[in-house]
Order: C-alpha cells, then structure tokens, then sequence
C-alpha cells in the first residue's frame, strides 16, 4: 500500500476521524468541594525546587487545595479540576480524599483563653448547624478532694502540684478520721489524749490561661474535642489563599486515633483531625490540562476512569495507571514531556488521540485492550517499540491512523492478539510509510 490514497494532512488534523468519540460519562461541572491536603515535611519532599522557598521553618506543616472534586452520586465523585500551584512534583492520588479540617485560627485560640465564661466556635467539620460551647479558657478550675469534677485538668496539667496536695490531704484526712474515732470511743474535745487534726489543705485553684504556650495547646483539644482523646493543635501554614492574603498561620488538632464520640471526624494520614473521606473513581475532562507542576503521577487502582482531555498539554512525564479501565479521548494529548505510560490490565479502550503528540518511547499493551482509538498514538515521533504483554488478547480492532507518523517505529508486535480490524493508515507516516 502507498500514501497515494491518504488524504492530505491539513484534512486528517482538521476532520481526521469520522466517527463518534468515546462518551465521557461524568457531568462537565458542580463542584461539591475542594480536596484539601496538609503536608508535613516528608509528605513534602519531592517538591518541586522553585517553591521551595515559599515555606516557612522546617517542621511547620501545610494546608493546600490540591484538587476540585465533582459529586457523581451519593458514593462516587470525579476529580474536575487540578490545582497548579500546588506545589508537589510527584502525586500518588488516593481514591479516598478529604474536604475540610478542624481549622482553629488565631483568633479561635485567644478568644478561648480571653473568655471567663463559656466559649463557643462553629464546628469547622459540621460547618454552622453545629455550635461547639464550652466552659471558657479563663475560668477558674477548683480541686478540693478526689473525685471532683476539675481533678482530671491538675492531674494532667499541674501533676506536681496536684501530687503534693493529695499527700497533705491525705494526711490530713487520716488525722480527721482517728479523730472522729476517738469521739466515736465517748471522749469528748478537750480529754486526754485529744488527737490533732491537721489543718485542711488550701483548696487549688488555676486558670487554663496560665499554662505553658504547649500546654494551652492541648488544653485546648481536651475542652473542644474532648478529654482524653489525645489531641494537640499544630501550627500549620495556610496557602490556600497565598495568592491574595499570603501565608496565614491556623492551628489543626493531631493525634492518633478518631474521637468516637463525633461520627462526623475523622484523621487523616498524617493524624490531623479531619471530616469524613469521599471515594475518588475518577479523573474528569480537563481536570489536569495544562497543568504544569505535576511530573509524576500515580493514580489508585480504584480510580478507573480517565476523561476526555484529562491530562493534555501537561507536563507530566509519567504515569502509572493502576485500575483504569477507559482512557478518554486525547486523555494525554501533547503531554511534550510524557516518556513513559505504564497501562493496566484493566483497560479495555485507548480513546481517540489519547496519547497523540506524546515522548513515549515504547508502549506495551495488556491482553484487555479491545480498542486502540483513532490517532490513540499519531505523531508520537519518538515511539520506537510497540508490543503486547504476551497474555492471549480477544479481537482488537485498531482505528484508523492509531499510529500515524511515528516516524521512529522500529518494531511492532502484538503478539497472540488477534487484530479484527485495521483502521485506514493506521500505521502510515508523512515521511515513511510504515505498514
């Protein structure tokens, strides 16, 4: 077969495929909400260099939005809209994401410890149905004897002091009881042998405002979250909105395990106390386009789904694919920088100009691919090996210019897959016929 019957080029770019394109199942827009992320240092490690001087101290975490996420249904949700500037080269996208945090800002923190009544904040997780009111951070907390209500703040906080007062009350109730014996024996005050009483310890008394800056810290947790979960607030670095009002510092509670008692929290990887995860499915169209920042990409076996237009003109330069199962049409088209796809065997089809204008020097399919879409590889110039994983593949169809002007192929193979259908100039070239 000769070029002679192609077509010209200015008509194979303008109309190349008529056909209808893969349908992308997710809606175009509606967003439920932002995936927000807090990074420590070694969540952060593979930054890309040129923000590297944006963060403060080391040690300080940080709160971003990594991404926009699109409700599909009650369960499932798709990711819409990727977020530039935030700023991590390497990306591992969970299928199980986070909306918001149990923010506590500066003004949260100094009203607590101003009040000398009660104190009430919004629930940042439940948002504003939910008021969390409690005994104020300036409030006198009374210990007496055991089993008072306000034992649990000096055991925890004032352990020392609260130690030295048990003994003299202890002293001084074993004085009161062989007292009260000796009454009991039929003696009255002023017999012999009159046994004395110690005089009663000095009721404590602190405010939670004159504790350490750490110790407010966790006071804090105990009274808005709750006592003994094992909370602290931890400075964060705010960039979420860096563009317009800089880097702001808030507080969010660490620990290690969820409080039972509010169904709504839950911690995240790291242990900041954080609301309820959404399950991720998918990648929509666009959500990644033109996105500059991320370079390498790992997407969850669960995320299965990649959109039309998904990743194109990115510059992203490998992809790790673990569970998709449909790769939208030019899904990663003009990724300049895309050298390596590694395709699951979960994928059944390769949309139309998916991975059109890409590095991609090899690319080996897995026995499940069905469908190689039309211009799927067309102009991916530095395209050397094309190959199956050498499982048994059931008919293939390949669309018509899959491969066109690869002018660097060197080998294709598809092995045991049985080819139903090639599509016209499925394998041609500009400069070299290659079928």
């Amino acid at each position: 077969m000769s070029r002679a019957g192609l077509p010209p080029l200015h008509e194979r770019r303008q109309n190349l495929y008529q056909r209808e394109r893969i349908a992308c199942r997710f809606p175009a827009a509606w967003h439920a909400g932002d995936r927000q992320r807090v990074q420590t240092d070694a969540s952060r490690r593979h930054m890309a260099r040129r923000r590297a001087g944006r963060h403060r101290g080391a040690g300080t975490a940080r709160l971003s939005r990594q991404f926009q996420f699109t409700k599909l249904d009650a369960e499932d949700n798709v990711i819409t809209k990727y977020n530039d500037k935030y700023a991590a080269d390497t990306v591992e996208i969970s299928n199980k994401v986070r909306q918001n945090y149990f923010i506590v800002t500066q003004d949260n923190l100094n009203g607590f410890y101003a009040s000398d009544t009660t104190y009430s904040m919004t629930d940042p997780i439940q948002g504003d149905s939910v008021q969390i009111v409690r005994k104020g951070g300036n409030v006198d907390y009374t210990f007496t004897a055991p089993d008072d209500e306000d034992e649990w703040f000096f055991t925890r906080y004032f352990n020392s002091l609260y130690t030295e007062y048990i003994d003299n009350y202890n002293n001084y109730k074993t004085s009161l009881d062989v007292y009260n014996m000796w009454i009991a024996a039929g003696h009255k005050d002023g017999d012999s042998g009159e046994p004395t009483v110690l005089t009663a310890p000095t009721p404590l008394t602190k405010k939670p405002s004159s504790l350490s800056d750490d110790d407010k810290l966790k006071f804090f947790c105990d009274i808005m979250i709750g006592e003994n979960t094992g909370f602290t607030l931890q400075k964060v670095d705010d960039v979420r909105n860096s563009g317009t009002t800089g880097i702001q510092t808030i507080y969010i509670p660490k620990g290690t395990t969820a409080p039972a008692a509010v169904a709504a929290y839950n911690i995240d990887g790291n242990g900041f106390l954080s609301g309820k995860e959404y399950t991720i499915i998918g990648i929509a169209k666009e959500a990644f386009k033109d996105t500059y920042n991320v370079i390498n990409l790992t997407l969850a076996s669960e995320i299965s789904h990649i959109g039309d237009s998904a990743f194109e003109n990115s510059f992203v330069s490998n992809v790790v694919l673990k569970g998709a199962k449909d790769l939208g049409n030019a899904a990663f088209k003009n990724c300049k920088k895309l050298t390596t796809i590694s395709l699951p065997q979960s994928v059944t089809v390769i949309g139309t100009e998916a991975f059109f204008g890409t590095a991609l020097t090899s690319v080996t399919f897995p026995y499940s691919v069905s469908e190689i879409g039309p211009g799927a590889f067309a102009d991916c110039v530095n395209l050397k090996t094309v190959s199956n994983d050498g499982n048994t593949t059931p008919n293939r169809t390949i669309d018509k210019y899959a491969f066109f002007n690869c002018t660097g192929l060197d080998k294709v193979d598809f092995g045991s897959a049985v080819v139903s259908q090639m599509g016209e100039g499925a394998l041609s070239g500009e400069r070299r016929y290659l079928g």
